[in-house]
């Protein structure tokens, strides 16, 4: 079992979930496999490809702002910057992937 590859899976599915139109409270949006498995953003494979933590310089950090910003929440409310955001992560997240898996 590879923990780097099989939790990144369990986030694309997350994110698949999400650009397709899955909203089911914090079952889908809350949870984040990476989070979970990595205690420091150091060690967690988007923090590696960017060099910074909390997933900054991704989608995930405009998906954070423009629900906070536009939707006032993180659970409510959907538009169309909303499916925009969540295909670029969704995206970002399967390149990643990718990338580890040719490693």
């Amino acid at each position: 079992m590879n923990l780097k590859i099989d939790s990144l899976a369990l986030t694309i599915e997350k994110w698949r979930r999400i650009k397709d139109g899955e909203r089911v409270g914090n079952n889908v949006w809350g949870f984040c496999a990476l989070c979970d498995v990595y205690e420091y953003c150091d060690s967690c494979p988007i923090g590696i490809k960017t060099g910074l933590q909390c997933c900054r310089h991704t989608p995930y950090e405009v998906w954070h702002k423009h629900r906070r910003i536009e939707h006032h929440s993180f659970l409510a409310g959907w538009c169309d910057e909303c499916e925009k955001i969540a295909n670029d992560e969704y995206d970002f997240l399967v390149k990643l992937y990718k990338e580890l898996h040719e490693a």
